[in-house]
C-alpha cells in the first residue's frame, strides 16, 4: 500500500526540524500521539549544552506550498519572509494561550532550512477572514540564532512575588543547587526571620545566610539553643562540607587570618562543577580582591570559567567575577565581551541571584561605554539594576546607618544610660551590604557599602590602632579618594602616627588596578613621610617606572585621572622618606626630562623640586645636569624652583633679572629679600601694594579671590627690610577694612606683631593710632569661610603688640581668645606672648591639651621661644610633652626652633632633638636634623 505524498512531506519535515534542533543541542520529542497543534515539544539548552529547565512547543509546516505567500522588501524587492495563514483562529489561540511558548516553523524540504516565528498576540494579523503571521527569512534554527530561540523559550516565565517573603521565604523553598549561592548573595531570602525564635534547629545554609546578613548574634543564639547546630568554632570540625563553610565564613567575617586556607581546602574538597565548588571559588576570589591580588584572583576565576563544568547560573556568577577582574587589570574589551554574554543569558525568572549577576554585567557595559553611547545603554542598565537583591542590600545599609546615627546622637547629647550589647549592629549590617555586593560581583555596590562601613568604623575607632588601621584599609579599598585625603590630613595632624605608618606601608609594593591606582598614588602623596626608607625607595622606583613608561601603566589600569600629574605629586610626598638613593633617582629624572610645557604639571614638578631644598647641602654634589634643566624648562615656576635649588651665581643672576621685571616665582627663588636689587625690591613692593588695593576694592564689592601669593605679608616683609622704599597706605587700608577676609590679613598682622619693636618709630605710631579699628574688626562677622582660614586673633595680637591698649583691655582679649573658637585659640598663644601678663608658660602648657593640633603647635612654638630665654623646668617638661604629640604639627614646630637654638650653642635642646630624630614622620626627622622642612 502506497503512503500519501502529504504524509511523506509532513514526516520528513518534522525529521528535518528535529535534526536542526539537535544540531543546536536541544532535545526534541515528537508529539505524534496527541498532536492537537504541537508537533514537537523540545527541551531547551544553552550554548554550553546545559538544560535550562524550560520547554518550547513547535508546529511544523513543510513543503513548497507554505512558501507561496512571499513578503518582499519594498526597497530591494528581495524576499524577506513568508506569511503563514490559517482561516480558523483556533490554532493561533491555542499557541498564544499555551502554558509554554510556541513557534511555527516553515521547513524547506530541499535545503532543509527551518524558518521560525514566535507566535504572540502582537505578531498576529487579521485578514478579515482568517489570521496570518510573518515568518522572517532571517530567523532560522541554527547556532547563529540560538540566543534568540532561548529568549523565546524563556518568555513569560513568572517571577515570584517577594512581598511578604521576609517571613514566608526560607531555605526549603529553594532547590539544592541554589541554596548556597542564594545564602551568600541574598541571605535575606534564606535566613530565618528574627521573630521566628530559636525553637527549630537551623541548617548550614541558614547559618551561612545569618552570617552574611550580619546577624552574627542570631547564629550564636541558635547554636546555644540546639545541640545539632554547631558554634562557629565547632562548625570547622564537622564532617559536612557546608558546615565547614559556615566556620570558614565566620572567620572571614571576623577578619581572622585563617579564612583563606580554610576556603582553599574547601574548594579542593568540592567536586568540579558543583555548587559547593562555585561557592568556595567565589569566596576565594573575594578574599584575593581584598588582598589586592588581582592577577591571582583572575587566574582562579578563569580556571573555573574555562573549565566549563558549572551549571548556567553558577557559570554566570563566576564569569561576572572574571569580567570585573579583567576590567581591573586593563583588559577592557575582554571584560565587555564577557559582560555581553552574561547579560544575554536567559533569566529563568525565579532565581534572584541571576538577575543581580546580570545587573553587574550591565553596569560594566554602561560604565565602560563611550560617553556618546551611554544614552543607548542607560535603559538596559537601569532595568537590570532595579532588582530585589539591590533593595535588600539597601535595607541592610539603611538598618546599619540608622544604628550608627543613633549612636552618634547619644554621643552628642552625652547619653550616659548603661546599655548592654554583644554586637555592633551598624558595623555588622554595613559589612553585610559590602560582602553580599562583592559576592554578587557587583563591585560598584561593594565599594559604596565598604566606604560607608569604613567611615563608620573610623568614627568609632578613636585611637584603637588595630580597629582604626582596619577601617583605613577598607577606606582605601573603597577607592574613595576624597575621603582618603581628609583622613590622611586628619591623621597627620592628630595622630596616631603609627596608624598612619601602618596604613601607607600596606601599599608597598603596589598592586596596580583600575579602582585603586589613584587612591594608592594619593596616599603616597599625603602619607609618604611615614614610610620606612626602603618602602619609600621602592615606591619612588615604581613612580619613576610609570613616568618612563606611562603607556604600559595606562594599559594596566585604564585610568580616569591624569597619570603624570598624580605620579609627580606622589613623588613629592615620598622625597623626605626615600633616602639619598631615591632622591638621586628623582633628580636624575628631573634633570633629564624635556620641557614640561603643561602649566598644571609644571606646578607639580615645581613642588617636587622645592621639596628637595633641605637636602641641597648634604646631597647636591650627587645631582648632575641642573644647569641644563633650568634652561630647558619654559615654565617660570619650575625654572625658578630649579634655579633656587642650584643656587649658582648664574642662576641667581637670572632670577634677579626676572624679579626686576615683576616675576614673583623668581622673587621666591631668591628667598632672602635683603639680597634683592633696589629695582627688584621696588618692583615687588609696588606690584603687591597694587594687589592689596585691588583686594580691598573687590572686598567692598563682596568679591573674594582664592590662592596665590600672600601680598599682605610680602609687603610687610619688604617694607621691613627696605624701609626707604616702604609703602604703608595700601597695607594699612587692607588691615582696617572690615570687608577684607581674615585670610588676606593674617600673614601681614602676624609678621608686623612679631617685629613691631624693630620698625621705625613713625611706623609704630601709625599702627598705635589704628589699633582701635582692629578691635572693632574683631567684633564683625568674618569672611574667612569665603577665602581660607578665619580671622582669629591675629589682628588682636597686632593691637596688643602696638602697646596702644590698657592692661585691662589686653586681659579681656586674652580671656576671649583662649575660650573662643578654633582659630582664636590657635592664635591665642601669640596673643599671650604679646600681652606679657605673667604665667605665660603655664598658660601655653594648658593649651598643649587643646583638641586642635594648630592650637597645640602655636603653644609649643611659644614655649620653645620662652625656653630659649630661660630654660625652666616647666618649659622643658612642656616641650617633652609637646614632642610626644600624636600628630606632627607640634613636633615639627619644636624641631625647627630647637635646631636653631642648638646652632646658637644651646645644649638643653639636644635630648628632645634626639627624640624627634626617631619620629615616624620623615618631615619631623628632617627638621630635627637640618632645622627646616618643605
Amino acid at each position: 500500500m502506497r503512503a500519501s505524498r502529504e504524509e511523506r512531506i509532513g514526516t520528513s519535515g518534522i525529521s528535518d526540524v528535529m535534526g536542526n534542533l539537535r544540531r543546536i543541542n536541544w532535545g526534541p520529542v515528537e508529539n505524534s500521539n496527541h498532536d492537537l497543534g504541537t508537533d514537537i515539544y523540545c527541551q531547551v539548552r544553552d550554548g554550553r549544552r546545559f538544560d535550562l529547565h524550560v520547554l518550547i512547543g513547535i508546529q511544523v509546516k513543510s513543503g513548497h506550498s507554505w512558501f507561496s505567500h512571499e513578503i518582499k522588501d519594498v526597497a530591494t524587492g528581495d524576499v524577506s519572509g513568508w506569511w503563514f495563514y490559517e482561516s480558523d483562529a483556533r490554532h493561533f489561540d491555542y499557541w498564544v494561550n499555551h502554558a509554554i511558548p510556541h513557534i511555527v516553523v516553515l521547513n524547506d524540504e530541499d535545503s532543509r532550512v527551518s524558518y521560525w516565528a514566535h507566535v504572540t498576540a502582537d505578531a498576529l494579523v487579521s485578514t478579515g477572514d482568517g489570521v496570518r503571521i510573518a515568518v522572517p527569512r532571517a530567523q532560522t534554527i541554527d547556532m547563529g540564532h540560538l540566543q534568540s530561540l532561548i529568549n523565546v523559550a524563556t518568555t513569560g516565565l513568572s517571577a515570584p512575588d517577594y512581598q511578604g517573603s521576609a517571613w514566608s521565604a526560607g531555605v526549603h523553598s529553594l532547590s539544592m543547587g541554589r541554596r548556597l549561592r542564594t545564602a551568600l548573595l541574598a541571605p535575606r531570602l534564606v535566613a530565618p526571620h528574627p521573630s521566628a525564635g530559636t525553637e527549630s534547629a537551623i541548617s548550614a545554609e541558614e547559618a551561612l545566610a545569618l552570617i552574611y546578613a550580619g546577624r552574627l548574634r542570631d547564629y550564636r543564639a541558635a547554636a546555644e539553643e540546639h545541640g545539632d547546630v554547631p558554634s562557629e568554632s565547632e562548625a570547622l570540625g564537622r564532617r559536612e562540607w557546608r558546615w565547614r563553610l559556615v566556620g570558614a565564613s565566620w572567620q572571614a567575617a571576623m577578619r581572622e587570618a585563617g579564612a583563606w586556607s580554610l576556603f582553599t581546602a574547601l574548594r579542593d574538597a568540592a567536586p568540579a562543577g558543583s555548587a559547593n565548588r562555585a561557592a568556595a571559588s567565589a569566596l576565594m576570589i573575594c578574599h584575593l580582591v581584598d588582598e589586592e591580588k588581582w592577577d591571582e584572583a583572575l587566574r582562579l576565576a578563569a580556571e573555573e570559567v574555562d573549565g566549563d563544568r558549572h551549571e548556567p547560573t553558577d557559570h554566570a556568577w563566576l564569569s561576572a567575577h572574571m569580567m570585573n577582574l579583567l576590567f581591573e587589570v586593563g583588559r577592557v574589551s575582554e571584560a565587555r565581551a564577557l559582560a555581553d554574554r552574561i547579560v544575554s543569558q536567559s533569566d529563568p525568572g525565579d532565581d534572584v541571584t541571576l538577575r543581580a549577576i546580570r545587573a553587574s554585567a550591565a553596569w560594566l557595559i554602561f560604565s565602560t561605554a563611550e560617553i556618546g553611547a551611554r544614552e543607548g545603554q542607560r535603559d538596559s542598565f537601569l532595568t537590570f539594576s532595579d532588582n530585589v537583591m539591590a533593595w535588600w542590600r539597601q535595607q541592610s545599609l539603611s538598618y546599619g546607618l540608622a544604628d550608627a546615627l543613633t549612636k552618634n546622637f547619644r554621643l552628642r547629647v552625652q547619653d550616659r544610660t548603661r546599655r548592654w550589647s554583644v554586637e555592633d549592629v551598624a558595623a555588622a549590617r554595613l559589612w553585610s551590604a559590602s560582602a553580599t555586593g562583592q559576592l554578587a560581583a557587583d563591585y560598584s555596590a561593594y565599594r559604596s557599602a565598604l566606604r560607608q562601613a569604613a567611615m563608620y568604623r573610623v568614627t568609632q575607632a578613636a585611637n584603637d590602632r588595630a580597629s582604626l588601621g582596619s577601617a583605613l584599609a577598607s577606606l582605601r579599598l573603597s577607592g574613595d579618594v576624597e575621603s582618603l585625603k581628609l583622613v590622611a590630613q586628619w591623621l597627620e595632624t592628630n595622630g596616631p602616627a603609627e596608624v598612619m605608618a601602618d596604613w601607607v606601608e600596606a601599599t608597598v609594593p603596589a598592586h596596580w588596578c583600575h579602582s585603586l591606582a589613584r587612591s594608592t598614588l594619593e596616599l603616597w602623596r599625603r602619607a609618604g613621610d611615614f614610610l620606612s626608607s626602603d618602602s619609600a625607595h621602592s615606591a619612588v622606583s615604581e613612580c619613576l617606572r610609570i613616568l618612563e613608561d606611562t603607556p604600559s601603566f595606562v594599559a594596566r589600569v585604564s585610568p580616569t585621572f591624569i597619570v603624570r600629574l598624580y605620579v609627580v605629586d606622589a613623588l613629592t610626598g615620598l622625597v623626605r622618606a626615600c633616602g639619598k638613593e631615591g632622591r638621586r633617582a628623582i633628580m636624575a629624572h628631573v634633570c633629564a626630562m624635556p620641557d614640561v610645557g603643561d602649566g598644571v604639571l609644571e606646578n607639580s614638578y615645581g613642588r617636587l623640586v622645592s621639596r628637595m631644598g633641605p637636602f641641597v647641602e648634604m646631597e647636591m654634589g650627587e645631582w648632575t645636569g641642573l644647569s641644563g634643566a633650568i634652561s630647558r624648562q619654559s615654565g617660570q615656576g619650575l625654572s625658578a624652583s630649579l634655579a633656587e635649588l642650584a643656587g649658582t651665581d648664574e642662576a641667581m643672576s637670572s632670577m634677579m633679572a626676572r624679579a626686576e621685571e615683576g616675576d614673583d616665582d623668581a622673587l621666591g627663588a631668591i628667598g632672602d629679600v635683603r639680597q634683592l636689587t633696589e629695582k627688584a625690591a621696588r618692583s615687588a613692593i609696588e606690584r603687591h601694594s597694587s594687589r592689596l588695593a585691588g583686594a580691598v576694592a573687590s572686598a567692598r564689592a563682596h568679591s573674594y579671590g582664592f590662592g596665590g601669593h600672600d601680598s599682605g605679608r610680602t609687603v610687610a616683609l619688604l617694607n621691613f627690610h627696605w624701609p626707604t622704599l616702604a609703602r604703608w597706605d595700601e597695607l594699612i587700608e587692607t588691615l582696617v577694612e572690615p570687608q577684607v577676609s581674615g585670610e588676606d590679613k593674617r600673614g601681614a598682622a602676624r609678621f608686623i606683631a612679631s617685629h613691631f619693636r624693630e620698625y621705625p618709630a613713625n611706623v609704630q605710631e601709625r599702627f598705635r593710632s589704628i589699633a582701635p579699628a582692629f578691635l572693632e574688626d574683631a567684633e564683625l562677622p568674618d569672611h574667612g569661610w569665603m577665602a581660607g582660614r578665619e580671622k582669629g586673633a591675629s589682628m588682636l595680637t597686632l593691637a596688643v603688640a602696638s602697646g596702644a591698649l590698657s592692661r585691662t583691655e589686653v586681659a579681656r582679649l586674652v580671656a576671649q581668645s583662649v575660650t573662643g573658637g578654633k582659630q582664636l585659640r590657635s592664635d591665642s598663644a601669640r596673643l599671650i606672648e604679646a600681652a606679657t601678663l605673667g604665667g605665660d608658660v603655664l598658660a601655653w602648657t594648658v593649651l598643649l591639651g587643646d583638641p586642635d593640633p594648630e592650637v597645640r603647635s602655636g603653644a609649643a612654638a611659644c614655649i620653645a621661644e620662652s625656653a630659649e630665654r630661660q630654660p625652666e623646668a616647666l618649659a622643658l617638661a612642656a616641650l617633652e610633652r609637646a614632642a610626644g604629640d600624636p600628630g606632627i604639627l607640634a613636633p615639627l614646630t619644636i624641631a625647627i626652633r630647637l635646631h636653631a637654638f642648638r646652632d646658637r650653642g644651646a645644649e638643653w635642646p639636644l635630648p628632645i632633638l634626639e627624640k624627634l630624630g626617631a619620629h615616624r614622620s620623615a618631615a619631623v626627622r628632617l627638621a630635627a636634623a637640618v632645622g627646616r622642612t618643605v
